[in-house]
């Protein structure tokens, strides 16, 4: 009995060796979904302008201070997520989806700018000699936030994929580096995530 055994054993030790070797060398089996390098490259798009809208927020937390402003603005949230659930629409994305993306966006935005507050506290900063104005700041904020509910539609698609998910984390780290503070890349891509 061992006898008749043998030969299949050893075409799976084979099989098992040639699938190895083949994955070693980048080679996957046709059903295993893999990110396209497209795919992958549109994932990077939306972490770059999620990282230059996070990075706005150094410039939107100066201001606030030179003018004594709270960090929140309720009425400007409440506008915006209208705003980018309305655009979202007409991009056939799911409101549920782009109202949790942007309120994500909006708390990461929030969590910046509380650590230069407390930062600037701790040092007793006088105001700022040159800050950009709210008006600049916000009309940049929002071609970002257009840019990023185009760029969420082309990413929608594949989102949920495994092989999408499992890149996810990693390449927030790489790109989202300018945004190091605990929590606020967690949460900036949290939407992302199933």
């Amino acid at each position: 009995m061992r006898k008749h055994l043998l030969p299949t054993l050893i075409r799976v030790c084979v099989v098992g060796l040639l699938l190895v070797s083949l994955a070693a060398s980048g080679c996957r089996p046709a059903d295993v979904p893999v990110a396209s390098r497209r795919d992958l490259a549109d994932l990077d798009k939306l972490l770059r302008l999620m990282e230059q809208r996070l990075a706005l927020m150094h410039d939107v937390a100066r201001w606030k201070w030179n003018a004594g402003k709270p960090i929140t603005d309720p009425e400007r949230e409440r506008e915006l997520l209208q705003s980018v659930v309305e655009r979202g629409r007409g991009k056939r994305l799911d409101p549920d989806l782009v109202r949790s993306f942007f309120a994500a966006q909006m708390e990461a935005s929030r969590l910046v700018q509380q650590a230069d507050f407390d930062r600037w506290k701790a040092k007793n900063q006088k105001a700022f000699a040159d800050t950009t104005s709210l008006t600049v700041l916000r009309q940049r904020i929002d071609n970002l936030n257009r840019d990023l509910i185009d760029t969420l539609a082309e990413v929608r698609p594949w989102l949920s994929g495994l092989t999408v998910q499992q890149a996810l984390p990693q390449r927030a780290d790489k790109i989202l580096i300018g945004n190091s503070l605990a929590g606020v890349r967690e949460t900036a891509i949290a939407p992302l995530r199933r």
